[in-house]
């Protein structure tokens, strides 16, 4: 999973109350392939924006990543791929909404809109 912006290796796996488990293995050729595709987009479209939301913080925007079709693709893939037994998606707040809606949409699940405080 993804901490901090850094594929961390080793299978993602949580308990749901009900007993089951999501598990996704990233070491599978689809998984490699969209973490790598997606790394790529990131890393070609990423935006550096210094000083916000005050000064020094060092904002990574990533919202042109969500403009490159491929890239955003691999992205939901890389999140998806190999997970089960999912209910529903909590997206935080603006992107999450973005980034949930589409794993939830491949899911085939609904998502929960978490809207931080303030």
């Amino acid at each position: 999973m993804e901490r901090d912006g850094t594929w961390i290796g080793g299978s993602a796996v949580s308990e749901r109350a009900d007993g089951g488990h999501v598990s996704g293995d990233p070491d599978d050729d689809v998984t490699r392939r969209a973490v790598r595709r997606a790394r790529q987009a990131i890393t070609e479209h990423e935006r550096t924006v210094p000083d916000f939301p005050k000064p020094g913080i060092l904002f990574r925007d990533l919202t042109p990543v969500l403009a490159d079709t491929e890239g955003f693709a691999s992205i939901v893939t890389a999140l998806t791929h190999g997970c089960s037994g999912v209910d529903l998606v909590a997206g935080i707040d603006a992107r999450g909404f973005l980034v949930g809606g589409a794993v939830a949409q491949e899911l085939g699940v609904g998502i929960l809109a978490v809207r931080k405080g303030g």
